[in-house]
């Protein structure tokens, strides 16, 4: 049943045009977690939010920030990004810069493909 769930959900994500929202913190015990969720709109104008990862990160530098939102695009196979929000850290903003570069690279790559 998840895995049925799950490929509908890519296949969404794949010929939609998705924002994603995300936030770090740290929990009573010194956990960090960060979540990400993507919100898109369907051919029917339905808004749609889906937690795509919800985990324990190992800190809230802006690399780890970053590799871990590629990770999870990459996982879910989301290719139309419109935005990312998230507060104003300044690790955010490197995380963005690098999501940005691996980015890049990404859509180079379906060019030569």
């Amino acid at each position: 049943m998840y895995q049925d769930y799950k490929l509908k959900l890519k296949s969404d994500l794949a010929t939609h045009r998705v924002c994603l929202t995300t936030d770090t913190w740290a929990s009573c015990q010194n956990i960090n977690y960060m979540v990400i969720t993507a919100h898109f709109v369907d051919d029917d104008w339905n808004l749609h939010r889906r937690v795509l990862n919800f985990c324990v990160i190992a800190n809230h530098k802006g690399n780890s920030i970053g590799k871990l939102l590629e990770h999870c695009l990459l996982e879910w196979g989301v290719e139309k990004l419109i935005t990312i929000t998230a507060d104003n850290a300044t690790t955010n903003t490197v995380a963005i810069d690098y999501l940005k570069n691996k980015m890049k690279h990404w859509t180079m790559a379906k060019m030569v493909l």
